[in-house]
């Protein structure tokens, strides 16, 4: 019953310069259009006997998937509010708004983004997030991310 999905993460590398600010969003595989002829395509209603069934089905699949395709394109909004935010707060590299398929993100009926804010890996970063109470400012960064995109929604819907 949410409206928005906020996973917070500290990121890590193998290599100690790895720097910076990430925030992501699902990945989208193919576009709506192109999943749903695939999907007609695939169904052979000549020979079919269920054809209502089918017809139905392929009906529920497009509704749905059009759901998922708006959920992304909001995710994508959110994600950027919220790592201009970042930036503007952290003064961090900027290694910018990405799409991956994190299991957190998978499944989500809402717009949903992980943040990647400090490398715990990089002295300079772990000595900012635990003796600046960076973890104080990644809050309140994504706090103001939050209420820029909530207004923005409003605005669209007005």
């Amino acid at each position: 019953g949410a409206d928005l999905f906020v996973s917070l993460h500290l990121n890590g590398s193998s290599s100690s310069s790895a720097n910076g600010t990430e925030t992501f969003y699902l990945i989208s595989g193919q576009t709506t259009t192109s999943r749903a002829a695939a999907m007609l395509e695939n169904a052979d209603f000549q020979s079919d006997p269920d054809l209502d069934r089918v017809t139905k089905s392929a009906l529920e699949f497009i509704l749905s998937d059009a759901y998922q395709t708006l959920v992304l394109e909001e995710s994508a909004r959110l994600a950027n509010y919220v790592h201009a935010e970042l930036l503007g707060e952290l003064g961090l590299k900027d290694r910018g708004v990405k799409q991956d398929n994190f299991a957190v993100l998978r499944g989500t009926h809402m717009p949903a983004i992980l943040v990647e804010s400090y490398f715990m890996t990089s002295k300079r970063e772990a000595d900012l997030y635990t003796n600046s109470e960076g973890y104080r400012r990644v809050a309140e960064a994504v706090y103001r991310g939050i209420a820029a995109y909530i207004k923005d929604f409003e605005k669209r819907m007005d």
